[in-house]
């Protein structure tokens, strides 16, 4: 995930400077980010390929992404989950920080199961409460995009 501040050049022409970046492991496919709405200094960054969500911090007068605080799976480990290997794909919050909810969705269309949304709860500092995970039917099958009013 990259940091890029857009220069204006005055000549209605723009530059792209990268600020900051964060590596995730290879292969993850970092897809969508959240910020929380509360704390500040904390995001969250969907993991498509690694069935993953990630707790990123980042300065909050220079925008540098800091560091990964959290990775949590997107389903429980437990055997019936176990062979399920859904694809994240949306990541969000409510409006008051409490809640984080994550799409797991089934592309191939073979496990209905693997169509869901993962809801983790969050902490007052913005982090994910450790076994929070519960997973919820989505009401639909291959859930991408989503807002939690």
């Amino acid at each position: 995930v990259e940091h890029y501040e857009i220069i204006d050049n005055d000549d209605g022409t723009y530059d792209a400077e990268l600020r900051s970046s964060i590596s995730f492991d290879k292969g993850s496919g970092p897809r969508t980010l959240a910020f929380n709405p509360v704390v500040d200094g904390i995001l969250y960054v969907s993991q498509e390929h690694a069935y993953k969500v990630a707790v990123v911090s980042f300065d909050t007068s220079t925008y540098e992404l800091t560091q990964i605080e959290q990775d949590f799976s997107t389903l429980p480990d437990t055997a019936e989950w176990n062979s399920i290997v859904p694809a994240v794909s949306h990541v969000d919050t409510d409006k008051l920080g409490e809640f984080l909810y994550v799409a797991n969705r089934d592309n191939s269309r073979a496990n209905a199961l693997a169509n869901n949304i993962a809801i983790f709860q969050l902490s007052t500092t913005g982090m994910i409460v450790e076994d929070s995970l519960v997973i919820n039917e989505c009401g639909g099958n291959i859930p991408r995009q989503f807002k939690i009013d």
